[in-house]
C-alpha cells in the first residue's frame, strides 16, 4: 500500500497478546514473546485467532477450547459488538464457536475438523469444503495454509483487492483457489465412535477390489442390512453403498496422482 501511495501511513500495526499477557509456547516448542494481555492492548480493528494444536484427542481439544473460550470468548464478543472484525484460522474456528459468535453463521475450518465442528455446534452453519468464508464481520478459514488466504480476505476487506492481489503475488499466493475439497480424504469419515461402523469401514476398505454385497458384509458383522443402513446414516449421513463408492474413487484418484495410469 505504501509503495502505491508513498505518503500514506501504514494500512496495519500489529500487537500480539495473549489471554493473560504471558507468553505462549508454540507446538513445537518455540516461544512467542508478546506485547501484552488482551486488556493491555489498543482498541482493535482486527484480530486474528491463529490455529489451535490438535493432537486427536477429542477430549483434550474441548477441554482446551473451554479454557480460552473462558479467558477470552467475553472479550471476543465485546469487540465485535464494537465494530471489530473477528478472522479465525483453522481450530481456532472453534473458540469463536465456543463463544457463541458463530450461531447462526457461515464458517468453515479443516476438513478433517468438520465433522466436529457440527456435531459440538449444530447452530454453526457449517461450509464444509469451502477455504475461507464471510458472514459480515466474521471470517474463517480451513487448515494451515488456508491462514494465509484468510490473510488476505482481512487485507481484502480494509485495504481493497488491488493491495490483496499484489500481497498475493509477491508472496506467491494462489489467489484464485476457494476450496478444499481438492485435498480432502476419506479419513474425516473415520472420526466417529460407532464402533460397527468402524469394522463396516475397516473390511470394505481391505476389500475395495472385491464385490462386497452390503447384505454379506451385515451378515458378516452379526447385524441386519437394515440396522447396517441406519448405522452409516447416523455416523457418516450416507449409505455402505454409497461410502464403498467414495473408497473406491479416493483410491482412483491416488493412484492418478501418485502413477502413471491413464
Amino acid at each position: 500500500a505504501a509503495r502505491g501511495e508513498p505518503s500514506a501511513l501504514p494500512a496495519f500495526r500489529w500487537h500480539v497478546v495473549s489471554p493473560d499477557g504471558r507468553p505462549p509456547q508454540a507446538m513445537g516448542g518455540l516461544g512467542l514473546s508478546v506485547a501484552g494481555a488482551l486488556a493491555q492492548v489498543p482498541k482493535p480493528d482486527l484480530i486474528f485467532i491463529p490455529g489451535l494444536h490438535f493432537t486427536g484427542d477429542m477430549k483434550h481439544f474441548a477441554r482446551q477450547v473451554d479454557a480460552l473460550a473462558e479467558s477470552c470468548g467475553d472479550w471476543l464478543s465485546e469487540q465485535y459488538r464494537n465494530g471489530a472484525v473477528l478472522a479465525a484460522s483453522c481450530a481456532g474456528v472453534f473458540l469463536l464457536a465456543e463463544a457463541g459468535l458463530l450461531d447462526g453463521r457461515k464458517a468453515t475450518t479443516s476438513w478433517w475438523l468438520g465433522g466436529m465442528l457440527r456435531a459440538s455446534y449444530p447452530c454453526v452453519c457449517l461450509c464444509e469444503g469451502e477455504l475461507v468464508t464471510r458472514d459480515g464481520r466474521i471470517l474463517s478459514s480451513g487448515a494451515f495454509t488456508a491462514c494465509l488466504d484468510l490473510a488476505l480476505r482481512s487485507v481484502e476487506y480494509f485495504v481493497g483487492p488491488a493491495v490483496a492481489l499484489s500481497c498475493a503475488k509477491v508472496m506467491l499466493i494462489d489467489a484464485t483457489r476457494d476450496s478444499q475439497f481438492p485435498y480432502m480424504t476419506l479419513q474425516a469419515k473415520l472420526q466417529h465412535g460407532d464402533d460397527l461402523v468402524l469394522r463396516a469401514q475397516s473390511r470394505i476398505r481391505s476389500g475395495v477390489r472385491q464385490d462386497i454385497s452390503i447384505e454379506s458384509l451385515a451378515s458378516e458383522l452379526g447385524v441386519s442390512t437394515r440396522t447396517l443402513n441406519r448405522r452409516f446414516h447416523e455416523a457418516l449421513g450416507c449409505t455402505p453403498t454409497h461410502y464403498l463408492q467414495e473408497v473406491r474413487v479416493d483410491g482412483a484418484k491416488r493412484l492418478l496422482e501418485t502413477t502413471g495410469f491413464s
